[in-house]
């Protein structure tokens, strides 16, 4: 509980400092967000060693038999993707000076702030990972080469043409993934009329009911590290999976930076995305250049 008292225990101009103002509220307004879309969407498998994962490319094929005829021998082709583990890590330090002067349990904050911050970092990587520097290969650049959608031209018709790029067995579960500035574009394409294309229905409407709005009849998922012209479209729990090697670890070290009061938490998971199912997403570039 904040003193009086308490107040004189200010010192310095450091960054620390902000901890322990004259009147302090008793909690750290935190920076909100969503870190968790994919881990959230696809399935997450735990693993040991190198995961090799058998993919269905073409299934095998028949046909119609006169009678006493011969069935034909048609197999099922099958390739092979290898998740191996790839690490994703941070750490925050801070004095036991902060720790003692500070209202706010600090170590609690700086514990939850680690976890977003690996949150955050690993679902950036499951969506726009390169595949190098020790980083999973993620959904938008495992799909290949976006196909161009001309929102600027066809606007709403842009929508559906990309819809039925996935064949309807693949279209059951499927989602629209865009950053903000994408989903704000998409929101404002009005008709000839000026009317806007995207219209709640009325009994789901999204300001009155707090429903979350659909593109097309499906829902649409922000991903912040998306570029601002990407939007994929599928269903993205069979298109990609997620392994992950044990739980998120976490080391607190008050000891390494003893003389100077310091403590240090380390955190760091080990995990890996794959595609799995190219035929069940597809991404589209909006910017024709």
């Amino acid at each position: 509980r904040a003193t009086q008292e308490q107040r004189d225990m200010l010192a310095g101009s450091g960054v620390g400092a902000n901890l322990v103002p004259s009147e302090l509220e008793a909690a750290v307004v935190e920076i909100l967000d969503d870190p968790t879309t994919m881990r959230g969407i696809c399935n997450v498998t735990q693993a040991r060693g190198d995961r090799e994962v058998a993919v269905e490319t073409a299934i095998g094929s028949g046909g119609w038999l006169a009678e006493q005829g011969t069935i034909s021998t048609s197999d099922v082709t099958l390739t092979q993707k290898t998740a191996s583990p790839k690490s994703y890590g941070t750490a925050i330090a801070w004095s036991s000076l902060q720790s003692a002067m500070a209202i706010v349990n600090v170590d609690a904050y700086f514990g939850r702030a680690v976890g977003r911050t690996i949150s955050a970092g690993l679902d950036s990587g499951y969506m726009v990972g390169t595949g190098s520097s020790n980083q999973p290969t993620g959904l938008v650049p495992a799909l290949g080469t976006a196909a161009f959608m001309d929102l600027a031209t066809n606007k709403g018709d842009a929508i559906i043409d990309a819809a039925h790029t996935l064949t309807p067995q693949y279209r059951a579960g499927a989602r629209w993934m865009m950053n903000d500035t994408t989903l704000a574009l998409v929101r404002k394409l009005k008709t000839t009329d000026g009317n806007y294309l995207w219209v709640p229905s009325d009994r789901y409407s999204e300001i009155r009911d707090g429903i979350a709005g659909s593109l097309y009849g499906f829902p649409v998922s922000v991903a912040a590290s998306m570029a601002n012209t990407s939007i994929v479209f599928g269903n993205i729990e069979r298109a990609y999976r997620i392994f992950d090697w044990g739980q998120t670890s976490i080391l607190v070290d008050p000891y390494t930076s003893a003389s100077t009061m310091s403590t240090t938490l380390w955190a760091w998971r080990q995990t890996d995305g794959v595609l799995i199912d190219a035929n069940a997403a597809a991404v589209f570039d909006t910017d024709a250049s």
